[in-house]
């Protein structure tokens, strides 16, 4: 019997009947044997024993359940999930194997996905062991460790002389800093969402901050993984006319009066910040903008800064964590 199965009626009456036919099985057992054998009748009692469980499995079977004492159908509910416990945990030992004995071929599946190939995942892999040796104590340090991601080929900095002139889209740099693909590793989405996340925190009271704006076309998992760590809600502006109203040119929920930060990975024409700056509502205000890079080749810190204070209250902060062009990105290669 189950010890945590606490007897009922039905059970007292159904051993009760056993009891009495046991006590009169052995009753006529003495009576008709001239002489008492205990062997033999504790084979009587025994055969007595089996029918009635016998009879009582049967009545179990046919859901004859008023034949059926319930701490039997309660040991019988507890093997069964001993078994289907033994069953998941087979299927899982299994399971584990199987992804054991694959996982070369899920990790190319994978990176085939990402357009690299194994390779580059481990210079990555090593990058990423080397940028995490850096603590994060000051801005110099989230410097270093975007630093340390230039020297990789793709999918963080796309060298465009290695590529088919007819297939490339933006031909104004020979380094392509690809800040998106990369959010798609999760060790690195952790590091670059840290390095952003630090970087504001170090620069702004997050008290009076409400919401994170991403401008359209911007890099929206960096945002997300920055909110995630601040604890803040993120807005992603449109490049277009809202969904539902079309004067709300923006994904989420933006309220008047809140004070807003807009964050973006690099910058380099700034008109995606300036149309964002445009169509937050201007009884918001906005507290800051953060990125992780600035391309120096145009210099368009200034613009946005400018575009900022003509909107808003002037001297609006304007953080980043790295200033690069080509030129620094090929020393930085050469020095590695």
């Amino acid at each position: 019997m189950d010890s945590n199965h606490k007897p009922t009626i039905k059970d007292v009456i159904i051993l009760s009947v056993f009891g009495i036919l046991v006590i009169s099985g052995i009753c006529i057992y003495i009576h008709d044997s001239e002489s008492i054998i205990i062997g033999s009748m504790i084979e009587h009692i025994i055969l007595i024993t089996l029918s009635f469980i016998t009879l009582i499995d049967v009545a179990s079977y046919y859901n004859w359940s008023i034949f059926v004492p319930d701490f039997f159908e309660a040991a019988k509910n507890k093997k069964r999930a001993q078994e289907i416990k033994e069953l998941v945990n087979t299927y899982i030992r299994e399971d584990i194997n199987f992804f054991q004995d694959y996982s070369e071929e899920r990790i190319c599946f994978l990176i085939s996905q990402l357009g690299i190939n194994t390779d580059q995942l481990d210079q990555i892999r090593y990058e990423l062991i080397k940028m995490r040796c850096i603590p994060l104590k000051t801005i110099d340090d989230a410097a270093e460790k975007l630093k340390k991601l230039v020297i990789n080929d793709y999918p963080i900095i796309i060298d465009q002389n290695k590529i088919d002139s007819s297939k490339i889209c933006y031909h104004r740099v020979r380094y392509y800093i690809n800040l998106t693909d990369i959010m798609y590793l999760p060790d690195y989405a952790r590091e670059l969402s840290a390095i952003l996340a630090f970087l504001i925190t170090e620069n702004c009271d997050l008290s009076s901050v409400n919401k994170l704006i991403v401008p359209y076309d911007s890099n929206f998992l960096l945002a997300v993984e920055v909110g995630k760590r601040l604890g803040k809600s993120v807005v992603k502006m449109r490049q277009h006319n809202g969904k539902i109203l079309t004067e709300k040119c923006w994904d989420g929920n933006l309220d008047n009066n809140e004070k807003v930060i807009i964050i973006h990975d690099v910058l380099v024409s700034g008109e995606q910040i300036i149309d964002a700056i445009n169509k937050i509502p201007d009884s918001c205000s906005i507290v800051g903008f953060f990125c992780l890079i600035v391309r120096k080749e145009w210099d368009k810190k200034e613009d946005v800064i400018k575009k900022i204070s003509q909107k808003r209250t002037p001297h609006i902060p304007c953080y980043q964590a790295l200033n690069l062009d080509d030129n620094d990105i090929s020393r930085l290669r050469k020095e590695e």
